[in-house]
């Protein structure tokens, strides 16, 4: 039982010209667009499809006029609308920001993650109604998006960061596999972020120039960036002069771990917390219900951990302090598993 689905990105709008996100404003072909959608007939074999679907908004209803008009029933549907910007539908490009709504909705708007809803009880309509046709559908940015992570079993930051579009690897159609397996999503339950404190304050205290944190704006940081619902905080042991720290760490939000200790232990102090947060990973990994892990440090000692989660598909990024002095092994991974703090320090400075 299977449907199999070739999707068409509507032709160039007068807003894509203009750089502007028409989100679910109907927007408007521009000539270039209008040229695209009747070239793209002659590209493809229209003979090879058992029904035409479209979303309902005007700028996806005229390509597939152009395209498939006199030869295939369209039928228009609302699921397929573009992401619902909110406030920003129409807005300057540069401002509508995929990344930042995975798990946030846009201001009065939609996130990633409620696109993929709609988009999966679609999939679900097809399955039962379309069980081994091939179908065209031509629509929007985001419903691809969706389409990837549900039949691609991708997370929404890695088809994110593989769009076609950053390649200008445009192709006539892109071809899906839904299969009933995607028809039953189990809720997202949330992502839990692991953070080396000692490390994390090492490399960004000791760069050039010197910058600290905003606990707060880090915190919330990744819970909107990456759906972060649980941060642990990892660090060496308790010292009285650090009482302030500790009270900004948990106003705003993280969960603080300190190391098992001894007298011994604190005169001769080793200042990694290595061997706790992995055994914190795995504690959770064992007993908790969970997405996926973030990890937050340069220490080459996770590597190996890092390996197992992705091959586990629990592991969605690590984020590197900085780029000097990161341990090299994680460059070996795909660029979607690692990013850089400092590439995004001026959101989180005190």
């Amino acid at each position: 039982m299977s449907v199999k689905i070739t999707y068409f990105v509507h032709g160039t709008t007068t807003d894509n010209e203009n750089h502007r996100s028409t989100g679910q404003l109907h927007g408007e072909l521009s000539s270039r667009g209008i040229q695209q959608s009747k070239e793209l007939k002659n590209q493809i074999s229209l003979d090879d499809f058992d029904g035409v679907f479209c979303s309902d908004l005007q700028r996806a209803v005229d390509s597939a006029k152009y395209t498939f008009g006199g030869v295939k029933p369209i039928i228009q549907d609302k699921r397929l609308r573009e992401c619902d910007y909110g406030d920003l539908n129409g807005a300057d490009e540069t401002l509508v920001v995929y990344e930042q709504h995975i798990y946030k909705s846009f201001p009065n708007g939609e996130s990633m993650q409620e696109v993929e809803k709609r988009m999966r009880a679609f999939c679900a309509f097809l399955l039962k109604n379309y069980n081994g046709k091939h179908i065209a559908i031509v629509a929007h940015k985001a419903p691809q998006f969706a389409f990837q992570v549900i039949t691609e079993k991708k997370s929404w930051e890695q088809v994110i960061d593989e769009d076609w579009r950053k390649r200008k690897a445009w192709q006539p159609g892109w071809e899906y596999v839904i299969e009933p397996f995607y028809n039953e999503p189990s809720p997202p339950k949330g992502n839990y972020a692991f953070i080396d404190g000692q490390n994390l304050h090492l490399w960004t205290t000791n760069e050039t120039p010197q910058w600290k944190i905003d606990f707060l704006k880090f915190r919330r940081y990744l819970s909107e960036k990456y759906g972060v619902i649980k941060a642990y905080y990892f660090l060496w042991y308790i010292m009285d002069n650090n009482k302030e720290l500790y009270t900004k760490l948990q106003e705003a939000g993280f969960i603080v771990m300190f190391k098992q200790q001894t007298s011994q232990m604190i005169t001769h102090k080793k200042w990694n917390v290595d061997s706790d947060m992995i055994f914190c990973m795995m504690k959770s990994l064992i007993e908790e219900e969970f997405d996926k892990i973030i990890l937050v440090s340069g220490d080459w000692d996770y590597k190996i951990v890092v390996d197992y989660l992705i091959k586990k598909q629990k592991f969605l990024k690590v984020l590197l302090p900085n780029t000097k002095f990161a341990s090299s092994l994680y460059k070996r991974l795909e660029t979607t598993y690692y990013d850089y703090l400092q590439h995004i320090k001026h959101k989180l400075i005190q």
